[in-house]
């Protein structure tokens, strides 16, 4: 899918879930969303997408300032 560049330059969601591992999803539980991800499930980007995402994205920075342990964590992670 072809999107503007500026999708790159927003920060990444990510979120460990132990579940996810035990299952086999991936290899270590981290699921990662970006903003193009968000703008495909919603089907288009607007101002209240966007607010949305950076919302969750700030609410989840001020409540888990912590490291990702082996348990349930949600972490923010800057794309590098």
């Amino acid at each position: 899918m072809k999107y503007p560049d500026f999708f790159d330059t927003i920060e990444n969601i990510v979120v460990y879930d132990d579940l996810c591992e035990f299952l086999g999803v991936n290899e270590n539980g981290m699921l990662e969303f970006s903003y193009a991800d968000i703008v495909k499930s919603a089907g288009h980007s607007c101002a209240t997408v966007a607010g949305a995402y950076l919302m969750a994205q700030k609410g989840l920075q001020a409540l888990y300032k912590i490291v990702v342990k082996k348990c349930m964590w949600i972490i923010v992670r800057k794309k590098l």
